[in-house]
């Protein structure tokens, strides 16, 4: 969860691959679980943040500073289970996905999805409920809400926003190694497309790509001795399977 809002902290996307930014994963090795509570399932987690230093006496800034990226992942986390648990009241009555993909912009995505859901099956009946105490050193404005309830019957449509952001998402610079499983050039064409069966974000996928004369040249080849190949790739989902967008790096393993 907390890696799910370090990441929507540097950019709001709906589905966060395999391979996260750096500073969300420097991130992440700072935060800490703290001693756990009297009750059922209490959880403590702590995020270290930068104490707030006021400008000397006299010194005009001439805009408001920035918050320090440790706090904008506490802001954008709660923000965005508030966005999130909105999200699923309105498509509870609307009866579609309009309401999560609205909640892109403050933070929802596949991730934090898939994180509540699997917070929640500690204790099914009773949902989730988080807390923050935001530190005394760096205070907060009231914009922005320090407790969040996700009731236990809003736990399924999540579920389903999780899977239906995966399949409409696109995933930006990513490898996929496997076979070439098939070829198709119209005899009068320059390029061609290539189908490469192999494993993207631990699954198995076909992968359609277009490549340029030389590059196709070396898919046939390695289509013909049963070598692997490498190619890199923006991810999309398109009728029948998955396309790669402006594929680059391809590569004939040894």
């Amino acid at each position: 969860m907390m890696l799910a809002a370090a990441c929507a902290a540097i950019d709001k996307r709906p589905v966060y691959a395999k391979r996260k930014a750096q500073q969300a994963m420097d991130y992440l090795g700072h935060v800490r679980m703290g001693q756990t509570e009297r009750g059922s399932y209490v959880l403590t987690i702590l995020s270290p943040v930068p104490p707030e230093l006021r400008p000397a006496q006299g010194t005009l800034l001439p805009v408001e500073p920035e918050d320090p990226y440790e706090r904008k992942v506490t802001r954008t986390l709660m923000d965005a289970l508030k966005a999130l648990e909105e999200a699923a009241r309105e498509a509870a009555v609307e009866g579609n996905m309009t309401p999560f993909q609205t909640a892109v912009n403050r933070g929802v995505s596949a991730n934090l999805c898939d994180a509540v859901v699997g917070l929640s099956a500690v204790s099914p009946e009773e949902g989730l409920d988080v807390q923050v105490s935001w530190s005394r050193t760096r205070p907060v404005d009231g914009a922005i809400p320090s407790r969040v309830i996700l009731g236990s019957d809003s736990i399924p449509l999540m579920e389903e926003a999780a899977r239906q952001f995966r399949e409409a998402a696109s995933w930006e610079d990513v490898e996929v190694e496997g076979i070439v499983t098939r070829l198709v050039r119209d005899a009068t064409a320059t390029e061609g497309d290539v189908t490469i069966t192999g494993s993207v974000d631990g699954q198995m996928r076909r992968i359609t790509l277009r490549l340029e004369p030389n590059t196709y040249s070396q898919a046939v080849q390695a289509h013909d001795e049963r070598r692997t190949v490498r190619c890199t790739g923006e991810l999309v989902k398109e009728a029948g399977g998955y396309r790669f967008k402006d594929p680059r790096h391809f590569e004939v393993g040894d």
